[in-house]
């Protein structure tokens, strides 16, 4: 049992510590802010879509430097040409959900208590039908 409830915190924790990140929309004062502290995704004007990993990218003089990948057609390709940021359209930027990570911890608590409790149930009858 004393495992079973360090096995639920430890999932609480990471769960937590990691949450869930989504993409929100930013204004480019703010993405030029984020400087690379955290992922990201722009939609250029001709609707070019690129996503960046937290640290993979920085800005200097308005222009967006990094590694990241090129979206078209539903495929990724490799990509580290700039971007000059007046050619964006749309900025967008990783952010910590507290409702997702609530509602992932929530789920996942109580995924394992009913197989805890199948267990219990399980042993309990001595495993007869």
């Amino acid at each position: 049992m004393k495992k079973f409830i360090s096995l639920l915190l430890v999932i609480s924790l990471l769960a937590g510590w990691t949450g869930c990140y989504s993409m929100y929309p930013v204004s480019k004062k703010e993405f030029k802010e984020n400087n690379g502290d955290s992922g990201a995704e722009v939609i250029t004007k001709g609707e070019q879509e690129y996503r960046y990993e937290r640290w993979n990218y920085y800005i200097k003089s308005d222009t967006l430097f990094g590694e990241g990948i090129k979206i078209e057609h539903d495929n990724e390709y490799p990509y580290s040409n700039p971007i000059v940021l007046d050619s964006i359209a749309v900025y967008n930027i990783a952010k910590m959900s507290g409702g997702k990570t609530v509602l992932f911890s929530v789920a996942a608590i109580a995924g394992f208590a009913v197989l805890f409790a199948a267990i219990v149930l399980i042993s309990i009858s001595g495993g007869e039908h």
